[in-house]
């Protein structure tokens, strides 16, 4: 592991750690013992920029356009959440919850980080347990995202629509398993992990992607239908770029619960519509059907994933994977942004290049051990909210740079 000087000293590119600004940190108890039993009135009352500090218990709705940070203790369990709706809300962040359900509209980066989501009551359901639309930009990293079902069918775990962008790492997308029911037996389809569609644009990083299973009593027959449901379901003018390992996987739902067949759903399923559906895959694990409309990565590209730490640790770890001896340079920043790069064709950039803290030039190891980094971050109240972005960049000597993911930490009080 290379261990990089403490966030403090950081000072190659942009300048040193920016100061802290000034916020609160209220403290949100639903058994009465905060600032507030209310998340919704907590978030109400406090400033853009603000940290709340959920104890776990169960809590309402919230609707809002604040760019808030919401944070629980990770040594405990996670604090429920019934349903978050966020508009525009650009820099909001929610770290260690539990999310029935979750609308995300507007531009500006979102972080979703090491939350449980889904699935969520009967209705939300029907648009998926995570929606992303309106031009929204997601970074959803190490979370849990389970579909719900509608009537007798499985719905979504995550949709990606209308302009939006999402990055999803080291994350686990699970479409819906048709209802079960004991008073009577009905035909259904599972749901699929992701669906990306209407000109998304999508990363998967070290994810795996799984549709709901099906049921199918009418056995194939036009007779109470069911199949499992897709993996990834790409739309028109969507585009879906998957990276990882052989141990990242991208499958199919089963016709039935524990019983393949003919109607098992496929891994990968491309919506005809214009401009075309694209899907790049990398060196994955894949089970089941694969529309035409995907491309083999060739050769497979970089990515960029966060590293366990220890529980109370400063520490914060990345590992780099990509082609052996590939050039590449570790950027880091205190400001995000998604900006077109016409160095490489549909280059990402997600961090403010204005606003760089440092320029790190590495060599990639391989996709089998990545090489790992780690920064020292500081802690207390002081900093509570404060985050930092690192994006992993390969460079080309004819063409220039070709980016990676993204990944973000927060700090905690």
């Amino acid at each position: 592991m290379h261990l990089l000087r403490p966030l403090l000293l950081l000072a190659l590119a942009g300048g040193p750690l920016p100061a802290a600004q000034a916020q609160t940190v209220w403290l949100v108890d639903a058994a009465g013992g905060g600032n507030f039993s209310s998340l919704e009135a907590a978030a109400e009352a406090a400033q853009p920029g603000d940290v709340l500090w959920i104890a776990a218990g169960e809590y309402g709705q919230l609707s809002t356009g604040k760019r808030l940070t919401l944070l629980s203790d990770e040594s405990g369990p996670r604090p429920r959440i019934a349903s978050l709706e966020l508009v525009g809300a650009a820099g909001f962040q929610a770290l260690h919850l539990e999310i029935r359900s979750l609308r995300l509209a507007g531009p500006g980066r979102v972080l979703i980080d090491d939350c449980h989501i889904g699935p969520g009551d009967f209705w939300r359901n029907f648009f998926g347990s995570f929606l992303v639309t309106n031009g929204a930009d997601l970074l959803l990293s190490r979370c849990d995202v389970r579909g719900g079902s509608f009537a007798t069918d499985g719905a979504p775990a995550l949709v990606v629509e209308k302009g939006s962008t999402a990055q999803v790492v080291s994350s686990v997308l699970r479409g819906a398993q048709v209802p079960a029911s004991d008073l009577f037996k009905l035909s259904g389809y599972g749901g699929p992990a992701l669906v990306a569609r209407s000109s998304a644009r999508v990363w998967v990083v070290d994810s795996e992607l799984s549709g709901g299973d099906g049921e199918d009593y009418g056995q194939g027959s036009s007779f109470q239908p069911g199949a499992g449901g897709a993996g990834l379901v790409v739309g028109s003018g969507a585009r879906v770029d998957l990276r990882g390992q052989a141990d990242d996987r991208l499958s199919g739902g089963l016709q039935n619960p524990g019983w393949p067949g003919p109607l098992d759903g496929p891994a990968l399923f491309c919506q005809p519509g214009l401009p075309a559906p694209q899907a790049l895959l990398g060196p994955i694990t894949i089970s089941g059907a694969v529309s035409a409309c995907a491309q083999q990565g060739d050769p497979p590209r970089s990515f960029l994933v966060p590293t366990e730490r220890e529980f109370g640790s400063p520490e914060r770890r990345v590992q780099c994977f990509g082609p052996a001896g590939q050039a590449a340079v570790l950027a880091t920043s205190f400001q995000s942004a998604l900006l077109a790069v016409p160095l490489v064709a549909e280059t990402p950039v997600f961090l403010d290049s204005n606003a760089l803290a440092e320029l790190l030039p590495i060599v990639l190891q391989g996709f089998d051990e990545g090489a790992e980094y780690a920064w020292m971050a500081p802690s207390g109240v002081p900093f509570a909210g404060l985050s930092y972005h690192v994006q992993l960049f390969e460079v080309w000597p004819a063409n220039g740079l070709l980016g990676a993911n993204s990944i973000t930490f927060v700090l905690a009080p």
